[in-house]
C-alpha cells in the first residue's frame, strides 16, 4: 500500500488536532501535495475526515485539496467523517461544500452527502 510521510502522520490522532495541523501545514509547505491517492484511492483529507481533524482539513483546503474526490470505494471525505462519526468534521464539509456549491453529490451508496451523514447520526444515536 502506497503510503506518504504525511499519510502516515495522517492515519492516527496525533495529540492536539491544532498541533497536527502546524506539522501537516509544515509538509504541506515543503511541497506535499494534498490530492495524491494511496492504494484504496484515498487522500490525505480522507483520513484526516476520518479522525475528525478538521484543522488539518482545512490547511489542506488552504492548499489546493478538492474535497470531492471519492476513493476506491465512491467515498469522499465527508463519507469518511459520517460513518466514522465524526460528526463536527461531517458538519464543517458539508458547509464547505455548500460554500463552493458544487451541486449535488451523489457519490457512494447513490445518497447525497447530508442524507448520508444523516442517516448515519440517527442510527448512531439509536
Amino acid at each position: 500500500m502506497l503510503k506518504t510521510p504525511l499519510m502516515l502522520f495522517c492515519s492516527k490522532p496525533r495529540g492536539s488536532k491544532r498541533a497536527a495541523a502546524k506539522v501537516i501545514r509544515k509538509f504541506l509547505n515543503a511541497g506535499a501535495n494534498p490530492d495524491l491517492r494511496d492504494s484504496i484511492g484515498a487522500t490525505i483529507s480522507h483520513q484526516l475526515a476520518g479522525i475528525g481533524n478538521e484543522e488539518g482539513l482545512l490547511e489542506c483546503l488552504e492548499h489546493g485539496a478538492k474535497l470531492e474526490l471519492p476513493d476506491a470505494r465512491g467515498w469522499t471525505p465527508l463519507y469518511h467523517a459520517a460513518f466514522k462519526n465524526q460528526f463536527q468534521a461531517a458538519k464543517m464539509l458539508i458547509g464547505l461544500l455548500e460554500e463552493g456549491d458544487p451541486g449535488p453529490s451523489t457519490l457512494g451508496a447513490g445518497y447525497l452527502p447530508s442524507e448520508f451523514c444523516f442517516a448515519v447520526e440517527y442510527f448512531a444515536e439509536m
